[in-house]
């Protein structure tokens, strides 16, 4: 796999190019954190992640972290 980029890198690449994240905050612990998120939530309860846990993941840690001005 090296060499291709991840989803998440095309995903956040995108979100650069339309000027929604400044790519100067960007940490790969930052870009890789709803992952890490998601996969905490499936290994520690081995069930399906409710749609509940997805939009807080998303919603209320993910996108204020990235979308935070560089300081």
């Amino acid at each position: 796999m090296a060499g291709q980029s991840s989803a998440a890198e095309a995903i956040i690449a995108r979100a650069v190019d339309r000027g929604e994240i400044e790519a100067s905050i960007l940490k790969p612990h930052l870009t890789s954190l709803p992952f890490d998120l998601f996969r905490h939530e499936v290994l520690m309860t081995l069930k399906p992640v409710p749609d509940t846990a997805i939009e807080r993941i998303i919603d209320d840690i993910t996108i204020p972290l990235l979308t935070q001005r560089a300081r």
